[in-house]
């Protein structure tokens, strides 16, 4: 490399350590508020993904620190040799060990990843405010940009999602390490030895990969660097355009090979669209409308505003409807605008050019739900700067006539306030499954899959009608992100026919249309098999639907004892006996797996041996009593 090449990167800047007061009262006054506006967040009950993801996921329910059992964890829900997402279900694991399925646990380690995020996030400001691109002109405020940069961030209600949300963890752990990549790199560039220089650079790399292994969508962090030092370190000049336009390639190599470390080839990338009401196209072309609301919701994120699953129509085409192309426009010329004005609004054009790109990966045409609020948490993480840039320069500017600074300083209070008030406000929502998704369904009632949800929520707290009522409200939604949804719907109204009216052929009806829709839905299977036991000309429909279900889910311990309930009654006692053993390995304080096998050893006529599995069915279901 020419090493006058090499001089073009050098800072020649010796960095000194910012007053150390102004660090720990950021990081107390952070700390403080963020603990507030959370502290009713700890109880919030599971959610959504959380199930799959945490709850039945036998993955991270490890009973020992052994290697064998944390490596069990990194492959996720996934079942391959390839590590999914490792760090987030590392730590979900951990967090299993030592507090099992106490929500308490879960929500705690959420707070404190949110909390260092937004401290190193003022760090970073903080540093980037005394670059000499600047010369100077931020210095003097950077403290106060800095922390209210991060204090806006932080509080934004937007971030519940990622916050309260216990499985977005993957996006908050992926947007600590992020930071914290670019952090420990602005301060390898920085630094005058070159000692230093190399252990802050390693720094850097090593963040960057824990951050790619909590969540994929944090491969744009190549990118977000060699920006950055292009736009804030170096200048964006022509000539340093051209200068590193050599990175370019590499660049682009490390960012598209970040997938292949998690998925097998691009058609796993992209996804499935077979189960989608839109197309990968007609999916690219709505994300424009869906950033453009990002923003409005992260500028004004009032209670009414705020939900799980939002209702977006979906793009048919450019023109259909007239807004699609509007926002793909409005976008382009924010975008060009940004590269237009870089050298002379390094900082602000930086922060735009960053909220785009960050969401580039989910706000493509990969096969994802149409939008959900955590998506802004990484890409926001710079959004506010130009805001609080805004507000200590209205400060500053009235600063010798106090009655209207004091008065926008109130304001500023208030609006934190207001938006912290909000946060308080959204954790209450997410406290359990009914309010959940109430509060969506009052919001955006055509949404299918919210009044599923609330349905289900319905049905696990023994209301049956209300269940009932809602599963057929739902079939009657019609925006829906996955049609195989609608199989738990039927899966649904089939139960509350069974339990409200015990209506076995309806049940039987919705149960079938149930697994039309989803030949995946092995709970159907399961149901359908138990209603056919009960009809001895139906066993061999009984058994086939039974063995689906076993192959799509053989770890349940209720599936295998049904299925040895219709071998039994088929007079297939050895075959049985089989299934029994497997439940016992599943589930080994089963009554029911004792009840069955005295059933068995009654039909081989070992009467004394079926008395014995009485006695021990009889002695757990008295101490299941106490």
């Amino acid at each position: 490399m020419n090493m006058n090449v090499e001089k073009d990167f050098e800072l020649n800047l010796k960095w000194s350590f910012p007053k150390g007061r102004n660090i720990v009262t950021a990081a107390i006054l952070l700390s403080v508020i963020l603990i507030l506006i959370y502290s009713n967040s700890f109880d919030c009950s599971w959610h959504f993904d959380d199930y799959a993801n945490i709850v039945n996921n036998e993955t991270v329910h490890i009973n020992s620190l052994s290697w064998v059992q944390l490596e069990k964890s990194l492959h996720g829900i996934v079942n391959s040799g390839r590590w999914s997402r490792p760090l987030s279900y590392l730590s979900f694991s951990l967090n299993y060990y030592f507090n099992g399925l106490d929500l308490f646990g879960y929500h705690l380690v959420n707070l404190i990843i949110h909390t260092l995020t937004a401290f190193f996030l003022y760090l970073f400001i903080l540093n980037v405010l005394t670059l000499p691109i600047f010369k100077d002109q931020y210095r003097q405020n950077a403290h106060d940009i800095a922390l209210l940069s991060a204090i806006f961030w932080s509080v934004n209600p937007l971030q519940v999602g990622a916050v309260t949300y216990i499985v977005q963890r993957m996006a908050s752990m992926a947007t600590l390490f992020y930071i914290l990549s670019m952090y420990f790199y602005l301060k390898g560039r920085l630094a005058d030895r070159t000692g230093r220089r190399a252990a802050l650079f390693l720094l850097s790399f090593l963040m960057g990969i824990l951050s790619i292994g909590s969540k994929e969508n944090s491969a744009m962090l190549p990118v977000s660097l060699v920006l950055f030092d292009l736009m804030l370190i170096q200048g964006f000049t022509v000539e340093n355009i051209k200068k590193n336009l050599k990175f370019a390639v590499p660049v682009i190599l490390i960012t598209l090979s970040t997938g292949f470390l998690f998925f097998e080839d691009i058609s796993a990338i992209i996804g499935d669209y077979s189960k989608r009401p839109f197309t990968g196209w007609e999916r690219l072309i709505s994300q424009p409308r869906v950033i453009l609301f990002y923003i409005s919701l992260l500028l004004y994120p009032i209670t009414p505003r705020l939900m799980f699953i939002h209702d977006i129509d979906v793009s048919k085409s450019l023109f259909d409807p007239w807004t699609t192309i509007l926002s793909i426009m409005i976008i382009l010329a924010v975008l060009f605008i940004a590269l237009m004005k870089a050298q002379r609004w390094p900082l602000i054009c930086y922060c735009v050019i960053f909220f785009f790109l960050n969401h580039a990966i989910e706000g493509s045409f990969i096969s994802l739900e149409m939008a959900f609020e955590h998506r802004n948490y990484l890409p926001s993480i710079l959004f506010f700067i130009p805001i609080s840039l805004f507000f200590v320069e209205l400060l500053n500017r009235y600063k010798h006539r106090s009655t209207m600074r004091y008065f926008f300083a109130l304001a500023l209070a208030s609006l934190i306030m207001l938006q912290g008030i909000t946060v308080y406000i959204q954790n209450n929502i997410w406290k359990d499954e009914i309010s959940f998704w109430h509060d969506n369904v009052e919001k955006a009632p055509r949404v299918h899959h919210a009044r599923q949800n609330l349905a289900a929520a319905y049905f696990s707290e023994g209301r049956f009608s209300d269940a009932f009522e809602e599963a057929n409200k739902a079939l009657a939604s019609h925006i829906t992100s996955d049609f195989t949804k609608m199989a738990g719907t039927q899966g649904l109204i089939a139960h509350c026919f069974l339990l409200l009216q015990g209506d076995q052929k309806k049940a039987l009806l919705h149960y079938r249309e149930s697994v039309k829709l989803n030949p995946r839905y092995h709970q159907s299977y399961y149901r359908i098999s138990e209603i056919m036991l009960q009809r001895e000309p139906s066993l061999n429909e009984a058994e086939d639907s039974i063995k689906k279900a076993l192959v799509l889910n053989g770890r349940s311990s209720a599936y295998h004892l049904t299925y040895a309930r219709i071998l039994l009654k088929k007079s297939l006692p050895d075959l049985a006996k089989q299934e029994v053993k497997a439940a016992l390995l599943l589930d080994p304080d089963s009554v029911e797996s004792y009840k069955i096998m005295a059933d068995i050893f009654k039909q081989q006529g070992q009467d004394k041996v079926s008395e014995h599995f009485s006695r021990i069915a009889s002695t757990k279901e008295r101490r299941m009593m106490r």
